[in-house]
């Protein structure tokens, strides 16, 4: 995620109709929301062409094999304990205890709060590093215990020397991570928005520049000098605000108030990384390159997620935050709703979308050089399973915020271990009968049906979050939805297939480029049509923030 330091101001205090304030200030939540969210969208778009320029060149330069199979088991490892040190405490702990701070004491009580976060981060985070280098083999037999004896040899060996290199990458996320929660709690969101791309862009440069000389290694090696650069890039935005801080390890009330939000959460994520092993050994009884297909598969399926749907979350978590420590309940409820409205809103038709156009998308963007169609059809058989998941998650990520924004970091936690089961039990009776496509099947049961408990848990807790505007929203997004999946098979038909018949970038695009322009057409044209508030609102949006980013 690169670009200068960029303010996005929220109305501070109460928001709503309230007795001094005009009447319609409501609408305030919608774009103080709505415009850093559009800062987000812009900066993680940014990330996820670049992740999918990264995937299309591992792709071809490697191909879907044993080797590439390696290298994303091993990513699996240093992601593990990113999750479990730094990764889980993001929403669930920094940015509510950086957001109440800054607001409630100042500037200064923050620089004093992020020293100390710092300074015992880095010892945690150093000693996970040793530690994992010291113990990078047996953590790897245990990761890979599933799979025959006759494939382990390469396999076993590649995948220890791969998780040795990336494993310091764990230290410059974790410090990113930091920086991140702070330049977020001050509304400051330009920068963490583009700076993760960093990333990407370093792996990108180890396969292009690396790879005849090191092979897969090359890799890691790219992944390593992203990692730094996205760690510096941060620093240097919270360092041009000139912080006075002192990094000391000493344990202050509000550092123990961070521990006590991120411990439960840190306990389902031990439950989670046994569910994440148990997933590894899963997809390695795949054919070789199923676990390769199925990581293409989840960038694409993070795609609208990480585009649209977490920058919202990130957006709104600063102000649900606030909302919840100064008590104010209704407008805590009107905030979630709008989120929730324009979650689906966006969601909705790229879960439709990729599953009418998922094939084509992954021939155009990905069947180059060592990827071939075969490796097409297997991800995309991922794809269609995983895609309907898509707007489950998108509410799910919302609902999760707003447990912590609340302080409850528990519910969440105790309704993920039992996802873990879920899906635990349904890749074991699915894997044998469907392969790929029942393993997908069931990581979309599992985070729906961790999205639909949340949400009945919340209602519960909170009271109702205006059924009269969110079900019209959702039927009129349904609606829409169906007359755009219409038009986009209708097109793709109508276009004759051309993929099957030709094999040409040219013809690919042309599979892809009519289906997705009549699709945008009728679901825009639809939600038109039905006078849809999130597309009015929306439009309002760019017109207002279109010339400052500009400038920008």
């Amino acid at each position: 995620m690169h670009a200068r330091v960029t303010v996005t101001t929220f109305e501070r205090g109460p928001v709503g109709d309230e007795p001094g304030r005009p009447k319609g200030h409501s609408l305030d939540v919608g774009r103080a929301v709505g415009g850093a969210a559009l800062i987000l969208t812009l900066g993680n778009l940014s990330g996820s062409v670049l992740g999918f320029i990264r995937q299309a060149v591992i792709g071809a330069a490697f191909g879907a094999n044993h080797r590439t199979d390696a290298f994303y088991a091993a990513s699996i490892v240093p992601q593990m304990f990113y999750d479990l040190t730094i990764g889980a405490a993001i929403s669930a702990a920094l940015i509510p205890t950086f957001t109440e701070i800054v607001e409630r004491d100042g500037r200064d009580a923050l620089w004093r709060l992020l020293g100390n976060v710092l300074a015992i981060a880095w010892l945690v985070l150093l000693a996970v590093v040793v530690a994992l280098l010291l113990v990078a083999r047996p953590f790897v037999s245990l990761l890979v215990i599933g799979v025959q004896p006759s494939a382990r040899g390469v396999e076993e060996s590649l995948i220890v020397e791969l998780v040795r290199l990336l494993v310091p990458t764990l230290f410059f996320l974790g410090t990113s991570a930091i920086f991140l929660s702070t330049l977020y709690s001050l509304r400051r969101f330009a920068v963490p928005a583009f700076a993760p791309g960093l990333y990407h862009l370093g792996i990108i440069a180890g396969a292009l520049g690396l790879a005849r000389s090191f092979g897969i290694v090359a890799l890691p090696i790219g992944a390593l000098a992203g990692s730094a650069a996205q760690a510096v890039v941060q620093a240097g935005a919270v360092l041009r605000l000139r912080p006075t801080m002192r990094i000391r390890p000493t344990l202050t009330p509000e550092v123990r108030r961070i521990l006590r939000l991120y411990l439960p959460v840190a306990a389902g994520l031990i439950v989670s990384i046994v569910g994440q092993i148990i997933d590894v050994q899963f997809k390695l009884h795949l054919r070789a390159g199923g676990l390769v297909a199925m990581q293409f598969a989840t960038t694409y399926t993070q795609f609208p997620i990480g585009i649209a749907v977490a920058a919202l979350s990130f957006a709104v978590l600063p102000t649900l935050s606030s909302h919840a420590a100064f008590h104010r309940p209704q407008e805590f409820k009107k905030t979630l709703a709008l989120g929730i409205r324009f979650v689906l809103f966006l969601t909705l038709p790229a879960a439709a979308g990729y599953i009418a156009l998922g094939s084509p998308i992954i021939a155009l963007l990905n069947q180059h050089g060592q990827f071939h169609a075969s490796d097409t059809q297997h991800a995309a058989t991922a794809l269609a399973g995983y895609a309907i998941q898509i707007p489950f998650v998108g509410v799910d990520q919302l609902l999760i915020f707003a447990f912590y924004a609340r302080r409850n970091t528990v519910t969440p936690m105790l309704v993920g271990v039992l996802g873990v089961c879920v899906y635990v039990v349904s890749a074991f009776i699915l894997l044998p009968r469907l392969q790929i496509l029942g393993l997908a099947l069931a990581n979309t049961l599992q985070n729906s049906l961790h999205a639909l408990i949340l949400l009945v848990i919340l209602v519960g807790a909170i009271g109702g979050l205006g059924a009269r505007d969110i079900l019209p929203s959702v039927g009129r997004s349904l609606a829409a939805t169906a007359v755009m999946w219409i038009a986009a098979w209708g097109a793709l038909s109508g276009v004759g297939g051309v993929l099957t018949t030709h094999n040409g970038p040219a013809f690919r695009l042309v599979d892809v480029a009519l289906p997705m322009c009549a699709a945008v057409i009728a679901y825009l044209g639809s939600h038109a049509v039905l006078r849809s508030q999130e597309l009015n609102l929306l439009v309002s949006l760019l017109r207002e923030r279109g010339p400052a980013l500009r400038k920008r």
